[in-house]
Parts: C-alpha cells; sequence; structure tokens
C-alpha cells in the first residue's frame, strides 16, 4: 500500500480533530486518501491555510464566501478548471459549511463558480492530434515473415501491438516485464 503525503494527513487530521473525530476514525478515514490524491490536494490545502491566516478564517468551520474568495484567489493566479476542481475537492474532504447543509463540493454557488470558471477558461483536450490505426497495422502486416526480421524490426513490431493492444500510456510501457505475459 503507498504511503499518503503526511502534511496532507496531519491537515486532514487537524480539522477532523477539530470536529470532534476519534482518533480512530481519522485513521480510517486518513486510508482513504491515496497517494496521487494526497499529493493533488496537499498543495490547496496548503494555500488554504495560507488564505484564512490572511484573512482570520477559521481553516475548518468556513462560510461559502471564504471558499469562493479562495478560489477567486486561484482563478486571478490563472489556474484553470481542472485545478480549481481539485482544489474545491480538497477543500470538501475537510471543511465543513457554517452557512449550509451542502459540501463544499456540492454547494450551488461553489458549482455555478466552477462552471463560470469552465465557460471561461475550458479544458483543453489533452490531445491535440489523433492518427490512424489501420495505418500502424498495415505497417506492421508489411514487416514480415518474422524469420527475416531483423531483432529490432521484430522488437519495434512487438512493442507497436503491445501498445496497441494494452491501452497503455507511453510512460507505463517501460515497467512492462515479459514474465507478467508468460
Amino acid at each position: 500500500m503507498e504511503e499518503v503525503n503526511p502534511s496532507s494527513l496531519s491537515i486532514v487530521r487537524n480539522n477532523l480533530a477539530m470536529q470532534g473525530v476519534s482518533k480512530a476514525a481519522q485513521d480510517v478515514i486518513c486510508k482513504s486518501l491515496r497517494l496521487g490524491t494526497s499529493k493533488q490536494y496537499d498543495t490547496y490545502l496548503k494555500r488554504w491555510e495560507q488564505f484564512c491566516c490572511r484573512r482570520n478564517v477559521d481553516t475548518v468551520f468556513a462560510f461559502v464566501t471564504d471558499i469562493l474568495d479562495f478560489l477567486v484567489e486561484l482563478f486571478n493566479m490563472g489556474l484553470k478548471y481542472s485545478a480549481l476542481n481539485t482544489a474545491r475537492s480538497a477543500l470538501s474532504s475537510t471543511i465543513v459549511l457554517r452557512d449550509s447543509v451542502f459540501s463544499v463540493g456540492h454547494h450551488p454557488l461553489v458549482l455555478r463558480f466552477l462552471k463560470g470558471v469552465f465557460e471561461q477558461r475550458p479544458a483543453l483536450p489533452r490531445y491535440n492530434h489523433v492518427w490512424n490505426v489501420e495505418t500502424v497495422l498495415n505497417f506492421l502486416e508489411e514487416l514480415s515473415p518474422l524469420v527475416s526480421l531483423t531483432l529490432s524490426q521484430l522488437t519495434s513490431k512487438l512493442v507497436s501491438l503491445l501498445c496497441l493492444l494494452s491501452g497503455q500510456r507511453c510512460q507505463s510501457l517501460h515497467s512492462l516485464n515479459m514474465n507478467d505475459f508468460i
């Protein structure tokens, strides 16, 4: 099991303790955060604490207006929808709104704010081009018979087919182990 970022954990634990949650329950709740999530949340929880110190705002029991002001501050720093949505999720995991039955993540004003951010700074597609798989398959088909291929050509053909069949991202391919396929 991967270890969760201790910095995020201390913020989450502190906020849970201030809400009266027992240590045993805190331990279980903290296990819900994976390492990747914790790393993403850490930045925004630290910024939230700094924001609260500057504005004399309670870090655990906040008003929705405080949340909106914090998100505006991040927005004015140039952050895009995805980053602000992560900040919202981080805050929602630890903050109790004083003036609402909604969680931070489900409050109508927070949702409308994020919709406004999305309209002003829409998320760009992750990939700006696509390629035709059929072209690659046709090329690979021409690499035959296998006995006539060099080791380099055979390796390239195998890796290309593995990429297409596994759907893995390029950065995941380096961790492939042949023993996993036998």
